[in-house]
C-alpha cells in the first residue's frame, strides 16, 4: 500500500528524560516506572507519576523539572493519580496503605484517606483512583470489591459501591447534567469479567464560587514554608508595585499643566466646529449645483421631445413648421435653484 500523509498522524517530537531523583520506596527499588500521565497548562506541561520517584511536573519544551512532590509522609510506591484542575489538586493512590490529596507543586498532604477494609499486606494491587461529583468527591478501585467514595472538603466516607468481594482496579467518572456516573471494572475473574456502572443525581451543578472556595481550602491545607516564603515576597512586591503607582500618579497630577490643557481643548473644539460648518457649506452648494445641472438636463430634454412631436405632426398635417421653441412654463427653471453659490474663505 502506498504510503500518504495524513494529518492526524501523530510523529514523535519530545522525549522526556528520566528522574534524576532517589527512590523513595522502602526495598529500594530502582525502577523507573511511569504510571500515570496529565497534561495541564495548555498541554505545555506534563505531570508524571512514577511508580518508585514520586510526582514530576515537567516542562515539555525546555525537558526540565518543575517541581517533585516527594514527601516524607508517603514513603511509598504510587500506583495512580488524578488530576483535577479546577481544584488546582492532585489525588495519589499508594500501593500500600491509602490515598493523598495534594496541592499541584506542594510536598505537603491535603488529606489522608485509607482504604475501608481489612486486605492482606501482601497484596498489593495497581489501583486506579478517579475524581466525581465535578470534584467534590474522590474514588478508588478496592482489592475487595468495596469501591469507596470519600468527601473532599471533610474526608469522611461517603459511600461504598459492593462488588461481590472482586478485586476492582479500574475506575472512571464523569458529570452529564445533573447525573454523575462511575464506571467499575472486575479483574481476575476470567470469563465472567464485568463492567458495572453506578449512576447518582448531583442536587446542583458545580459553580465557579464552589470551585474558588475549594481551592482555597486545598490552598489553606497544604501551605509549607516555600509557600510562606512565596506569599511573603508576593505581598511585598505588590505593596512596593502599589506604592510607586500611587507616588507617579500623584507626582503626575501634580505636575501636568491642567489650565493650559483645558484653553487648548476649548480652541480645538472651536476649530472642529468652524472646520464642520465650512464642510456643511461646501456640501450644500455642491449639491445645489448638481440639483440644478440635473433639472436643466430633464428640461432640455423634454423641450427636445416636445417639439420633434409638434414638427412630425404640422408635417403630418400639413401646416409649415415653426421657427423656435418655449419651454412650457411648469418646465422653467424654479427661482428657488436659481441662487448664487456662496464662495467659501
Amino acid at each position: 500500500m502506498d504510503s500518504y500523509y495524513s494529518p492526524a498522524s501523530c510523529t514523535a517530537t519530545t522525549k522526556l528524560p528520566h528522574p534524576q531523583y532517589k527512590p523513595q520506596s522502602d526495598g529500594g527499588d530502582c525502577r523507573i516506572r511511569p504510571r500515570s500521565t496529565h497534561f495541564y497548562g495548555r498541554g505545555k506541561r506534563l505531570i508524571v507519576s512514577y511508580l518508585n520517584h514520586g510526582v514530576i511536573a515537567w516542562d515539555v519544551a525546555s525537558m526540565t523539572a518543575l517541581w517533585h512532590i516527594r514527601s516524607p509522609d508517603i514513603p511509598k510506591q504510587i500506583a495512580s493519580s488524578a488530576v483535577h484542575l479546577d481544584l488546582n489538586a492532585i489525588v495519589i493512590n499508594t500501593l500500600h496503605d491509602g490515598l493523598y490529596l495534594f496541592k499541584l507543586g506542594s510536598t505537603k498532604p491535603v488529606w489522608r484517606w485509607f482504604y475501608e477494609c481489612d486486605c492482606e499486606a501482601e497484596a498489593r494491587y495497581p489501583l486506579l483512583v478517579s475524581f466525581l461529583h465535578d470534584g467534590k468527591a474522590i474514588m478508588s478501585g478496592s482489592p475487595t470489591g468495596s469501591v469507596c467514595i470519600w468527601q473532599t472538603k471533610s474526608k469522611e466516607l461517603y459511600q461504598v459501591l459492593p462488588h461481590s468481594d472482586d478485586v476492582i482496579q479500574a475506575v472512571s467518572a464523569t458529570q452529564r447534567g445533573a447525573w454523575s456516573y462511575v464506571a467499575a471494572a472486575s479483574a481476575g475473574k476470567g470469563g465472567e469479567t464485568y463492567i458495572k456502572i453506578w449512576r447518582a443525581k448531583h442536587c446542583s451543578p458545580r459553580g465557579q464560587l464552589a470551585s474558588f472556595w475549594d481551592r482555597i481550602m486545598i490552598f489553606r491545607f497544604s501551605l509549607d514554608w516555600s509557600d510562606y516564603g512565596r506569599m511573603s515576597w508576593t505581598i511585598l512586591y505588590g505593596v512596593v508595585c502599589v506604592a510607586l503607582a500611587c507616588g507617579l500618579v500623584r507626582f503626575a497630577w501634580r505636575n501636568t499643566p491642567w489650565a493650559w490643557i483645558a484653553v487648548f481643548l476649548i480652541d480645538s473644539i472651536g476649530k472642529v466646529i468652524d472646520l464642520l460648518q465650512q464642510i456643511t457649506l461646501f456640501s450644500y452648494g455642491c449639491l445645489r449645483s448638481l440639483l440644478l445641472a440635473l433639472w436643466t438636463s430633464v428640461a432640455n430634454v423634454w423641450a427636445a421631445i416636445v417639439s420633434h412631436i409638434r414638427s412630425t405632426l404640422r408635417t403630418f398635417i400639413g401646416l409649415p413648421p415653426v421657427d423656435g421653441f418655449q419651454h412650457p412654463p411648469y418646465l422653467q427653471v424654479p427661482p428657488q435653484y436659481d441662487l448664487p453659490v456662496p464662495i467659501l474663505d
